[in-house]
């Protein structure tokens, strides 16, 4: 078993070394000492035990990782071909909820023989269908195109819509059929819909409280009625969204701060928030929490006046997000930055009891890295296997521009330093006395 810490170096004070379970190192005395990482490891831990007949990597098709995964097809069961040869309760209709009357159909009015099963949908009635998992990704903004092969027996029009829960979220789209058999017929939607809205002139039964303080519904707005609460907060929607606008009029009642907007909400512990008027009203920054634990993605001098109504918006578009402040861009950034770019592993080989160092080192400097092995006794080489490329790097028929080089390493104690490379894998191989 092993565990890693993270060093961080700050101007005029020295190296200051973070163990987040472990509580906080001494610095070290010589500037040369200082290192990226630590990795400490326990000689005598057991890991988990591996069955003998595991083995190997496969694909395996849950929760829509083939279709609605891997072939992005939006509409599930799109040719009524589901039977309970694929799953017990499949039917023809499964993923579909028919309103009035429907039923699928073989017969000698079938498309082709390829495609035999057809919907006959009676006049006045309809069909939805649920998409895959929790539904059909819709974007606001974005254009989606619809396709059918239809026919109808005097003609008719087919109305087709795009909609969620809480009403359409674009244009319904009128389609003639013709008269004469089957023909494919096309439309086309932009979504233009807003996700959740809230005006506070009734009660507040779609936000969910969670932290300290106490919320309630006062003349058309949602306040937050205690000065001493913090890291209070109230969420609404759904937490897979993604490529959003969120506005927000928010005024200052009372109490030292401000306020915090919240968005990118995962759970109680990750999510990113934007706290104005924070740092006893004297700053404005962008904190992103993930597993409880915060850090400052972008921060500025600020602060934030009692009884005034600001307005607030923050654009999301996949990982950039820009944050506006009575309508004037206040800050943006990209959260592209890996949730931690050093990771490591430790393990024993069982035949030869060699130990067997693995570090991932995913961003663009070296991680020069103390390795603590606990007292073992080892000897003063170790077999290193590198795999070392540019983020961007791809191998060809041609050309093999990722590839392992293996060298050896001098100097392994029980206790050494060793600096692994950028954009890397690393395994050392260390021979045990």
């Amino acid at each position: 078993m092993s565990r890693t810490t993270r060093t961080r170096l700050r101007l005029g004070l020295g190296a200051s070394a973070f163990l987040p379970a472990a509580g906080l190192l001494p610095s070290p005395a010589h500037a040369e000492d200082v290192t990226d990482y630590s990795v400490t490891v326990d000689p005598t831990a057991q890991g988990a035990k591996i069955g003998k007949t595991m083995y190997g990597v496969f694909f395996e098709d849950i929760n829509r990782a083939a279709d609605g995964g891997l072939y992005a097809e939006l509409v599930q069961n799109r040719s009524f071909e589901y039977t309970t040869d694929d799953n017990k309760s499949y039917t023809p209709l499964t993923a579909w909820t028919v309103s009035g009357t429907a039923q699928v159909v073989d017969d000698d009015g079938l498309l082709n023989a390829r495609n035999r099963d057809y919907l006959s949908l009676a006049a006045g009635s309809s069909v939805t269908n649920s998409g895959y998992n929790t539904g059909i990704r819709v974007e606001d903004g974005k254009r989606y195109d619809f396709s059918v092969w239809a026919r109808a027996a005097d003609g008719t029009a087919l109305t087709v819509g795009l909609a969620d829960s809480g009403g359409a979220l674009a244009t319904a789209r009128q389609v003639a059929v013709k008269k004469h058999g089957w023909a494919p017929y096309r439309a086309t939607f932009t979504a233009t819909h807003t996700l959740l809205t809230d005006d506070f002139s009734g009660d507040a039964a779609q936000w969910t409280h969670t932290g300290g303080g106490s919320w309630a519904v006062q003349d058309g707005q949602y306040v937050e009625t205690s000065d001493t609460a913090e890291n209070t907060m109230v969420q609404a929607g759904d937490t897979g969204w993604h490529d959003y606008d969120l506005h927000v009029k928010a005024v200052k009642k009372s109490g030292k701060e401000g306020f915090l907007v919240a968005f990118g909400v995962k759970d109680t512990g990750t999510y990113y928030w934007w706290n104005i008027g924070g740092w006893n009203n004297t700053q404005t920054a962008v904190e992103q929490a993930v597993d409880g634990g915060k850090s400052t993605l972008i921060a500025k001098p600020g602060s934030v006046e009692t009884g005034r109504a600001y307005d607030i918006g923050i654009k999301v578009r996949g990982r950039q997000v820009t944050l506006y402040l009575d309508g004037q861009e206040w800050g943006s950034f990209t959260d592209d930055k890996p949730a931690e770019p050093f990771r490591q592993v430790v393990t024993e080989d069982k035949k030869t009891g060699d130990l067997i160092v693995k570090v991932v080192n995913a961003q663009s400097a070296a991680a020069r890295t103390t390795l603590d092995l606990g007292g073992a006794k080892v000897a003063g080489k170790a077999r290193v296997t590198t795999l070392a490329a540019a983020p961007g790097a791809v191998n060809t028929e041609t050309s093999t521009t990722v590839a392992p080089v293996t060298s050896t390493f001098t100097g392994v104690s029980d206790r050494f330093t060793y600096t692994f490379p950028a954009n890397s894998i690393t395994f050392l191989r260390i021979r045990q006395k």
